[in-house]
């Protein structure tokens, strides 16, 4: 049985996979890993940390919709 990369998109269970690593990425352990004090271009590593982290969760939804949506 072969699934299309089109029929992978759009399961749920994929949404799902993908909320729980967002949840993951942003929870208490996994977010004091990087250091308030120290810093990466004048910004908190922290900082950093979450901005990457946001962009690359929005990047992964817009690349899952656009992709189960065509």
């Amino acid at each position: 049985m072969t699934i299309s990369t089109k029929g992978l998109f759009e399961q749920i269970e994929l949404w799902v996979l993908a909320f729980i690593i967002a949840v993951a990425l942003f929870n208490w352990p996994i977010l004091s890993i990087p250091s308030p004090s120290e810093r990466i271009l004048g910004f908190p590593e922290r900082l950093v940390y979450i901005m990457l982290v946001w962009m690359l969760v929005i990047l992964w939804a817009y690349i899952f919709d656009r992709r189960g949506s065509s």
